[in-house]
């Protein structure tokens, strides 16, 4: 399951960035993008308005929101406290750092806070299914390039999601709970951000955009992750659901050969 762990790790590096390892860069060969369309992408992430200013809920780890071209990651894994006005300010930083194009740099107040600005997965794409905006229960489906791994045994992971629906039944196939109120749980039965299962013929990886807790029911997702696999057959899956605890966030299901 680590392994699985570590290959999807290296493949979402491959979003279109030219590094994700320094706190100061900016990216080569991006489309240039729009200034307003970033301010729209700010207008749209939900702030916790209980707090004075309002900042960003302390639940999330991750924020990632979208509008026009402008994609706008802000990776806080500290917890640290972010309001709109300092993400303004490293927004209108970078910008004036890398015109016209994405890069990354850290808030000038907390370096630890990193804001990214990237531009939309282009449509066709292995990546267009991760866009924040992308429609919610639409399975996306990529044929992987050759030489990469296809699903070759999609009725794995079908049968293994029609186990768990069963009653009494809250084992999925390498490790996979849900509690008593049929949320899916991690590998020691407790919430988790990240829950990987199957095998190297055909494997789910779940994941919150933002770093916090899967609230997903298992009898909710289940038809829709079937659905995904049975348009999908051989090519990867991604599937966006409701059922992140964190109100920016939203649950990812990937499917893959690997």
């Amino acid at each position: 399951m680590i392994a699985h762990h570590v290959i999807f790790i290296a493949l979402i590096s491959l979003l279109p960035t030219e590094s994700l390892a320094v706190d100061k860069a900016c990216y080569k060969d991006h489309a240039v993008l729009i200034p307003k369309d970033c301010d729209g992408a700010i207008k749209n992430i939900i702030f916790d308005t209980t707090t004075k200013p309002p900042q960003l809920f302390l639940n999330e780890g991750e924020v990632q929101t979208i509008s026009g071209g402008c994609s706008l990651v802000v990776n806080n894994p500290s917890r640290a406290i972010v309001t709109e006005a300092s993400i303004r300010k490293a927004v209108d930083a970078l910008i004036k750092q890398c015109p016209g194009k994405g890069g990354k740099l850290g808030f000038s107040d907390n370096p630890k806070v990193v804001l990214e600005i990237r531009q939309r997965a282009p449509p066709g794409t292995e990546f267009e299914g991760y866009n924040p905006d992308f429609p919610l229960e639409k399975p996306y489906c990529f044929q992987v390039p050759k030489g990469k791994p296809e699903v070759t045994d999609q009725r794995a992971c079908i049968d293994s999601l029609y186990r768990l629906s069963q009653a009494h039944q809250n084992l999925l196939f390498s490790g996979m709970f849900t509690d008593t109120a049929g949320v899916i749980m991690g590998d020691d039965k407790k919430p988790t951000s990240t829950i990987v299962a199957g095998s190297n013929k055909c494997t789910l990886y779940m994941f919150t955009t933002d770093q916090s807790r899967i609230k997903v029911v298992q009898k909710d997702a289940a038809p829709l992750i079937i659905t995904m696999l049975q348009q999908c057959g051989t090519k990867s899956g991604t599937l966006n659901l409701k059922g992140a605890e964190g109100a920016n966030g939203r649950v990812i299901v990937r499917t893959y050969g690997y």
